[in-house]
């Protein structure tokens, strides 16, 4: 809502009108009707505090990997579409010839590696709702890590552990843990 009127003039003056000076000039005063309501600013939730640094690094840290998922994905999808066939997988069940191993497991990577990026940027944003998708991918994380320990696979296993390892360390640092519980103490 814009009213035109001069400084000094009944009615509310604009947070950046000077007040120690008086106009005989008119002025185009603005108000936001989004702001003027009481009953509309209910609506609007105040941004959250900004997560402390470690918390921002695993926030960081989950929307890379879920980056990376969605890379694969794409990658399993082309690889499908050229014609790449892997002899050391197997598959079985109806359809699975026309179906193939790659779109299905695109799929899969785009649900998971788009979840795990959606919660890694809402935890670096500061939303408390990320936090335990990044845990469990990280303790997933480091679950395969084991796995590839069992199938003599160190050269990736020490690297997924690592990563697993880092991210865990960054969401379970007391400075990560003492934001977790203030925010969950301030939603009560």
């Amino acid at each position: 809502v814009c009213v035109w009127g001069r400084a000094g003039a009944p009615g509310p003056e604009p947070p950046h009108a000077p007040t120690h000076r008086q106009s005989s000039t008119p002025s185009l005063r603005c108000t936001s009707p989004l702001r003027s309501h009481p009953s509309r600013r209910a609506h609007f939730a105040p941004a959250p505090p900004a997560p402390p640094l470690p918390v921002k690094a695993a926030g960081w840290m989950a929307l890379v990997e879920g980056v990376v998922g969605l890379l694969f994905a794409v990658y399993l999808v082309i690889a499908q579409a050229s014609g790449f066939h892997d002899d050391n997988v197997q598959i079985a069940g109806a359809g699975s010839e026309a179906w193939g191993y790659g779109y299905g497991t695109a799929i899969w990577f785009i649900v998971i590696g788009g979840f795990v990026a959606a919660a890694g940027w809402a935890l670096a944003r500061g939303r408390r709702w990320g936090r335990a998708p990044v845990t469990m991918v990280h303790v997933i994380l480091l679950l395969i890590a084991y796995y590839m320990v069992k199938s003599s696979r160190w050269d990736l296993a020490v690297p997924t552990a690592v990563i697993a390892v880092a991210g865990l360390a960054l969401l379970f640092n007391p400075v990560s843990v003492e934001w977790a519980a203030r925010r969950f103490r301030d939603r009560r």
